[in-house]
């Protein structure tokens, strides 16, 4: 459709997917960053341990993540290099990791945060999800 609808038009097109974007925007509740905080944020509500929301394959899986600011670059060079157009592009930032690297990272730093803010932090309980279905 995207491909007729150029040809039509004399529009160039160029087609970016990033896979995990880290990173936020004002108003925008895609960002992998948000979704975590928006995660610890119930944990805390609920009384609830930070634990990973996932299986052991996705903890040590390997993932491409990507930053915003990453995407935005790209996305700029893309736009004003006529050697992009009609093209789709995969972005990452190239350095794959594990949830098993980057999860104990941040439960670090949202106990920290929360210590400095004098906010309790659980570290043992049941899955929370499994705790919201149950409570819908």
């Amino acid at each position: 459709m995207l491909k007729l609808a150029a040809a039509n038009h004399g529009w160039n097109w160029i087609v970016t997917r990033p896979n995990f974007i880290v990173g936020v925007s004002k108003g925008n509740f895609m960002s992998l960053a948000t979704t975590v905080a928006l995660y610890a944020s119930a944990c805390k509500a609920f009384g609830e341990p930070l634990t990973f929301p996932g299986t052991e394959t996705s903890y040590r899986l390997e993932y491409d993540f990507s930053t915003a600011s990453n995407n935005a670059r790209f996305q700029l060079a893309a736009a004003t290099n006529p050697k992009a157009y009609h093209q789709a592009f995969n972005i990452s930032d190239g350095t794959p990791l594990t949830w098993a690297a980057l999860w104990p990272r941040i439960a670090t730093w949202v106990q920290n945060w929360q210590s400095r803010h004098r906010v309790q932090w659980l570290t043992l309980g049941p899955n929370l999800c499994q705790l919201l279905w149950s409570r819908l």
